[in-house]
Parts: C-alpha cells; sequence; structure tokens
C-alpha cells in the first residue's frame, strides 16, 4: 500500500501493463455514516527526534551522507500465480533486504514458507536488467533525522534534501500478492546472478485510472518516486 501525493509529478514513460496501481475505497460504513465507497485519505507524518535509515532497493553502495549497514539481497515470495498452483495463493506480501554475511540457524523447517531472491522481468531501468537480481543496501544518515519515500514523486518537498530517485516496481498483477518498492532508477546488480531463477519477479508499476483520481494521475504511466530526507 501507498501513499500518493494529491500534486504527483508524472513519469513521461508508459508502463508496461504488467504492474498497476489503483485507487482504495471504504467497502462500509463502520467508520462514519456514509462512508461505504468513498475514497480512502493518506497522510505522511514525520517525528521530530529520531534517527533516519532507508533500504535501498537496487543498490550495494549507500550515497554520500550516509554510511551503510550492510548490503545484501532483495527477496520475497515465490511468484507463482493461483493458476499454476490453485491451492497455493496465500503467503507474504511483503519483500526483505537479506544481508550478505547472514548469522544462519541450525534448525531446518517444516517447509511451509519459503523466501526466494528476485529479480527484474524487463528492461525498463537499463538495456541489459532482465533477470539479473536485485541487491540492496541498509543507509544510515549521519545528519539527518528524517526519511522517507515519495510515490508519486521524483523531486522532493520544500525542505526535504533528495537522496535518490526512481520507480515503483512490484510483481506482476497476475501473480501472488507482492510489495511496492521504490527501486533506484541506476540499479546495480548481484554478481553471477543473470540465470532467469524462480523466485520473486518485479516490474514497473503503471497507474490505472478510476478508483485513482485522474487528474491529478494519468492512466498507464510509469510511477515515479523519490526518497528524501531532512
Amino acid at each position: 500500500m501507498l501513499c500518493l501525493p494529491k500534486d504527483p509529478e508524472l513519469s513521461n514513460r508508459t508502463g508496461s501493463s504488467s504492474s498497476r496501481l489503483y485507487g482504495t475505497e471504504f467497502e462500509g460504513n463502520h467508520f462514519a455514516p456514509g462512508s461505504a465507497n468513498e475514497d480512502v485519505h493518506c497522510a505522511l507524518c514525520r517525528s521530530n527526534n529520531t534517527s533516519s535509515s532507508v533500504i535501498i532497493p537496487g543498490r550495494k553502495s549507500c550515497y554520500s551522507g550516509w554510511k551503510r549497514e550492510y548490503f545484501g539481497y532483495v527477496a520475497g515470495q515465490l511468484f507463482y500465480s493461483s493458476s499454476s498452483y490453485q491451492n497455493r495463493f496465500g503467503g507474504p506480501a511483503n519483500t526483505l533486504c537479506l544481508p550478505n554475511n547472514p548469522k544462519l540457524s541450525n534448525r531446518t523447517t517444516q517447509s511451509y514458507s519459503f523466501i526466494y531472491g528476485a529479480e527484474f522481468e524487463e528492461n525498463f531501468l537499463r538495456s541489459d536488467a532482465i533477470n539479473e537480481n536485485i541487491p540492496c543496501a541498509f543507509c544510515r544518515s549521519l545528519n539527518t533525522t528524517s526519511s522517507s519515500m515519495f510515490p508519486g514523486r521524483n523531486i522532493c518537498y520544500s525542505d526535504w534534501k533528495i537522496e535518490y530517485e526512481g520507480y515503483i516496481m512490484s510483481g506482476y498483477w497476475g501473480h501472488r500478492a507482492s510489495t511496492y518498492i521504490c527501486v533506484d532508477a541506476h540499479p546495480d546488480y548481484v554478481h553471477g546472478g543473470k540465470a532467469d531463477e524462480i523466485g520473486q519477479r518485479f516490474y514497473v508499476t503503471s497507474t490505472k485510472c478510476g478508483s485513482l483520481s485522474c487528474p491529478p494521475y494519468h492512466d498507464n504511466l510509469a510511477v515515479n518516486c523519490v526518497v528524501c530526507s531532512k
């Protein structure tokens, strides 16, 4: 789930329609009389006294002003659709940044839940990106107290400093549920990860008008994102 701003900076690139982004509505009057079918608002709030950290999908290193705590691998659940395995449609939707220096347990499991690496499934960000495995970096700011990802923007709001910009990516709409992540517009790859392996697959996300207000959004455009700090 994303909190899209009411004043987006739209990309000029058409999405592939493999991943789509819709608005959200209330489906009942539980919160207030007359709320059924009303669009759901959101707000981003900032703390004044916490430290700032960010995970950068698509990067092995941090940008200037940030200290890398670790780098690793974007990982999630297997992409298979419910039509491929009609009795297998559950599992987590979130994505993790697994470190490259794990401390492994010594216990085996019953194989009810798995985690896989992640790959780019198209050449949207780079001409050679398809099937490349996606790295990630966990970075801590040396001089800011807040950081946030702003979907639908490629520039920061007033008084915020840009850290990186990219595009929202997620799984294919016909596959299992996945999370939306802001992938750096100039990604690195995991060394030796070109083979097409099963795992989590990521596509650039495009907007879908209807429950999503258009304007200010436009149909089937790739969704910008920017990470900012202050």
